[in-house]
């Protein structure tokens, strides 16, 4: 879970870099359905981030599951 949480984020730092905070966080959405497969709690993660509306929010809802684990 670390690893993906890791490369979750360098994704969509690149991502914002890329294209911009909006459409990196409309995206991303996407993309967190597959990076978050699989593990406990997964489900209620990929919920959570399914509704991000900005790269913040999935920093801080990434760094809430990190410092849980």
């Amino acid at each position: 879970l670390g690893e993906r949480i890791a490369l979750f984020r360098r994704h969509l730092q690149l991502y914002v870099q890329w294209a911009g905070e909006p459409r990196a966080a409309r995206e991303m959405r996407k993309h967190a359905c597959w990076y978050f497969k699989g593990f406990s709690g997964a489900a209620d993660l990929r919920r959570r981030l399914s509704i991000a509306a900005n790269p913040n929010t999935f920093m801080e809802l990434l760094d809430e599951i990190d410092s849980k684990r």
